[in-house]
């Protein structure tokens, strides 16, 4: 069998072969990603009819430009954001997150629902559930997924390495 056969002979395997990938989105990375790059004037905020949309529009072009660059590979893409919700962790354990900085403003949170919610009528699988935090979500997400199948996390949560295997990189 010569050069060319070969070539031609893994290329129709891997064309018969789906190649299916999951981003998975920590949805509160993106949102302080932006909400203090906006803050400190490093970005331009957006606004339609007197709304801010400055954190819908930079959210969506990174997912986008995730998805395309991985469809551009040949990868069948699934995009799943997480989110979370307020958990009873800082009831348990009074050092949980106690000297995090910039927390999260109630204004932030409404901020961030609104945005979850335009990316679900926009057809966006968002993953919230009560009482967990994004990277429990993510986890638990990771681990109903088989094995077979990529997934690309975008997060700067270090918990989240927990997840990292052969199909699994943050």
């Amino acid at each position: 069998m010569d050069l060319m056969s070969v070539r031609e002979s893994v290329y129709k395997e891997v064309e018969k072969k789906e190649m299916k990938l999951h981003l998975i989105f920590d949805f509160n990375h993106m949102f302080y990603k932006y909400k203090f790059r906006l803050e400190k004037g490093s970005l331009r905020p957006l606004s339609y009819d007197g709304k801010s949309i400055s954190y819908i529009y930079y959210n969506l072009r990174d997912i986008e430009q995730a998805r395309k660059k991985y469809e551009k590979l040949g990868y069948d893409v699934y995009v799943h954001i997480c989110l979370d919700s307020k958990t009873n962790r800082k009831d348990e354990n009074k050092d949980y997150k106690a000297t995090r900085e910039n927390k999260l403003t109630e204004d932030n949170f409404n901020d961030m629902h609104e945005t979850a919610k335009l990316l679900i009528e926009a057809g966006y699988d968002v993953e919230k559930v009560e009482g967990f935090e994004a990277d429990d979500i993510i986890w638990t997400l990771v681990n109903t997924i088989p094995r077979d199948e990529a997934v690309v996390i975008y997060t700067n949560d270090s918990d989240v390495t927990v997840n990292v295997n052969n199909n699994v990189v943050v």
